[in-house]
Parts: C-alpha cells; sequence; structure tokens
C-alpha cells in the first residue's frame, strides 16, 4: 500500500504550470492513495489566488506582438509592408484586449474555485482529516522543541499535518512524500531529494521502510506510473513527462540578449536587402564583409558587416 503525502505548494506547483492539461488529470488516480489533512486544504484555499495571479502576470508580460521595423519603410518605402506594419499594430491592440479579458475571467474563476485546478482536487479535498487533540498537542510539542517541520516563529500549520500523517502509517505501508518545501527535503547535489534525518526515521519507525521523495507531483507520476500502472490510466508515460518538462524549461528560459553589434548587423542587412532584392542571407553572402571586435560586454565576439567583398582566401 502506497502512502502519498504532499504539502499545500505540491497542489499550488499545479497554477504554475503551462501544459496543465495534460499533467492535472493524473490527481484522479492518485487520489485513492493520496493522505489530505484539513490544515493543508486551507492552506491552498489561502494562497491559490495569489500565486495564479503572480504566474499569470509573470508569463503574459513575456506576450510581446512582434513588430516591424520602421527602417524596412523609411529606407525602402514598401506600401505591402506599411499595410502589414499597420495590421500588425491592431493585431496587437486586440491580442491585448482579448489577453485581459481572460485573465480577468480566470481569476474570477479561481476566486470562486471554478477553474480546473479547484475541480480536480475538490475530490480530493473533500476527504481533508480534522485534526485530533492527540495529534493538535504533539504538533505544539513539535513547534515549541523546534522540531521539523515548520518554523518556531510560525503558526502551527506543517507540524499538523505531518503529525496527522504518521498517525495513519502502517508497518509495510510506503511513506511518498511531495515536496520542495526545505522544512521537508534537502536537495542533493544531483538534484535528487531527500527527507531531513528526523523526517526520515519517523516515518521508518512507523512503516519499516524507507520514504520516497519528489519535489513534485510530475516526478511521483513517473514512479507511480511503473509501481501502478493498471490504475494510471490518467498518468503520463515517461517520454511524454519528458516532453513536457522540456517545453515548460524551453518556455522559462531567458530571452536571449540582443547585443547592440547584432542589432545593427541586422538592421544593416535588411535595409540592403530591401533595397536590392535579395534576402539577408545573400547579402551576407555576396556583399557582406566581416570583420570581428573584441569580445565585449556580452562575452563573445561581435560581427560587424561592412560594404565589401568578402577577403579572397
Amino acid at each position: 500500500m502506497i502512502r502519498i503525502f504532499g504539502d499545500a505548494n505540491a497542489y499550488l506547483d499545479f497554477y504554475r504550470r503551462l501544459n496543465l492539461r495534460k499533467v492535472l488529470p493524473g490527481l484522479r488516480d492518485y487520489g485513492p492513495f493520496i493522505f489530505i489533512s484539513r490544515q493543508i486544504v486551507d492552506e491552498f484555499e489561502r494562497n491559490k489566488l495569489a500565486v495564479a495571479d503572480a504566474f499569470l502576470k509573470e508569463q503574459l508580460s513575456k506576450v510581446v506582438p512582434a513588430a516591424i521595423p520602421e527602417l524596412l519603410t523609411l529606407a525602402a518605402p514598401n506600401p505591402t509592408i506599411e499595410r502589414a506594419a499597420k495590421l500588425q499594430q491592431e493585431i496587437g491592440k486586440l491580442k491585448r484586449k482579448e489577453i485581459i479579458r481572460s485573465y480577468t475571467e480566470t481569476l474570477k474563476a479561481i476566486s470562486e474555485s471554478r477553474d480546473p485546478v479547484s475541480r480536480e482536487c475538490r475530490p480530493l479535498f473533500n476527504k481533508a482529516e480534522l485534526v485530533t487533540q492527540v495529534q493538535l498537542s504533539h504538533a505544539r510539542l513539535r513547534k515549541e522543541m523546534g522540531n521539523r517541520p515548520g518554523c518556531y516563529n510560525d503558526p502551527l500549520g506543517d507540524q499538523v499535518s505531518w503529525e496527522q500523517f504518521l498517525h495513519v502509517l502502517s508497518r509495510g505501508e510506503e511513506a511518498w512524500i511531495v515536496s520542495r518545501d526545505t522544512d521537508f527535503i534537502l536537495r542533493m547535489p544531483d538534484g535528487i531529494p531527500v527527507l531531513h534525518p528526523p523526517l526520515h526515521s519517523e516515518i521508518k519507525q512507523r512503516t519499516g521502510l524507507d520514504p520516497k521523495v519528489f519535489v513534485n507531483f510530475d516526478d511521483l507520476g513517473k514512479a507511480f506510473k511503473k509501481a501502478k500502472p493498471k490504475q494510471s490510466a490518467h498518468v503520463p508515460n515517461a517520454k511524454e513527462f519528458a516532453k513536457i518538462q522540456e517545453e515548460e524549461l524551453r518556455a522559462a528560459a531567458p530571452p536571449p540578449v540582443i547585443s547592440p553589434a547584432e542589432t545593427a548587423t541586422s538592421q544593416a542587412l535588411a535595409t540592403i536587402a530591401a533595397a536590392s532584392g535579395m534576402t539577408p542571407q545573400q547579402v551576407r553572402t555576396l556583399y557582406t564583409g566581416v570583420r570581428l571586435i573584441p569580445p565585449s560586454m556580452y562575452g563573445r565576439e561581435e560581427f560587424i558587416p561592412t560594404l565589401l567583398p568578402p577577403p579572397k582566401k
């Protein structure tokens, strides 16, 4: 029997996902194995709107409509390009208007718990367990003694959920922990998470087995797919998870830094190409000599175009 414990951030992280449609349904398969406390549900509900708002703001700030440089129309007047530039501006305005509308409606849905994450979590949260007086007293003692999880200066929270989880564990059960909170785990140099020693010991004393630790439900899903292949119809396979993570890493990567020299090169090539009827690549190949300047603040050599044929070899 597997017992899954995920802290509140493990569920809040679904609001920080780009490929939500592919990973969220996995909760249906994990559900029968998940332990959930009322404390975790309350923390999730308190924070979900702010988490979603912060993530959406960050992502939407990257949505910048591409612009047609005026240099193309000033250096070589072209009615077609001028019309395209005006159309591009109108598309940009429309995109911004529709994005703001969807953004507002999404936050309203989250506020009213009508959003996909809230709906998918509801069956789990409906079975949340209330804390008993014995568990609460143990949690208070844990806090007063300064034992993990939780911080001494914070209100009772993680201590309560952890005590509840320990009380439901039985001999021979596998404890699977989902958390990236440093109160629970430490990530080793190779990225593998491990529980802090006291927490690891507490679980092993209860179950007789070493716990498995994951930083998110994606990593848990890969292990779950192997352990429960017949009960994981909604869980992506390893290749699908790899593709999802690759897409999200690519989307999260900062945009490339375009140096002034690179910008000047592109503008010069575009100007010559527009005037000559050739592509920028043809201009670069046939007419542009290239000279190097020393590495700049960008940490690499820059290419500066000159209106000369390439030097003979």
